[in-house]
């Protein structure tokens, strides 16, 4: 091997060994502070769903709203989604379209990255009684973190939601529903944090 390449070698280890060392530092600066914060999970109440008929169409309009709370940053905003599902008519059976990647709550305190709610519907979706819901949200917080680490993203998977569903009637086509049971709210455990 040539001085040349044996130099650019060296020189090319000693870069990635300094730029590791920075990040490797403030990296383990952000763990050692966030090992001291407790976390605590979010809480969805307020719910209603309601389910319709699109009229002259195998399609079904579903409408999904509820308060999502946040104790870590004790903020909340309202969360409403609405889509269509459609039956085959040929065999009877639901073709679930929820959404199904992140969408931003539209009700957030603002589009910022540093105090945004989201929500999606997981994959199993299956029916509109009954299904899981995956939330995040992101806060600033400049007080227990550095920048770049200073926004924190808190997720809860799979919170399993339970619904009690009046059916249509004469009077009121639309199939509405609220938690199942006497249930005013659910917990959603907070299962994943990131920086």
């Amino acid at each position: 091997m040539g001085s040349s390449r044996v130099l650019a070698a060296l020189i090319t280890v000693a870069l990635t060994i300094a730029a590791t060392t920075r990040d490797s530092k403030s990296f383990e600066d952000h763990i050692g502070t966030s090992a001291t914060i407790d976390h605590k999970n979010f809480l969805i109440s307020e719910v209603s769903a309601s389910s319709q008929a699109v009229p002259r169409s195998t399609k079904v309009k579903r409408t999904f709203k509820f308060k999502f709370f946040d104790h870590n940053s004790e903020t909340y905003t309202h969360c409403a989604q609405t889509w269509e599902d459609e039956v085959d008519i040929a065999s009877g059976v639901l073709i679930a379209n929820p959404p199904s990647s992140y969408i931003l709550c539209p009700n957030s305190a603002g589009t910022a990255v540093d105090n945004s709610f989201r929500m999606r519907f997981s994959a199993s979706y299956t029916t509109f009684g009954n299904f899981t819901l995956n939330l995040a949200h992101s806060v600033r917080d400049d007080i227990n973190f550095t920048p770049p680490y200073d926004i924190l993203t808190y997720f809860a998977i799979d919170c399993n939601l339970a619904l009690d569903c009046v059916l249509p009637t004469h009077e009121n086509t639309s199939t509405d529903c609220h938690l199942a049971g006497n249930a005013t709210s659910v917990v959603a455990t907070v299962n994943g944090i990131s920086a």
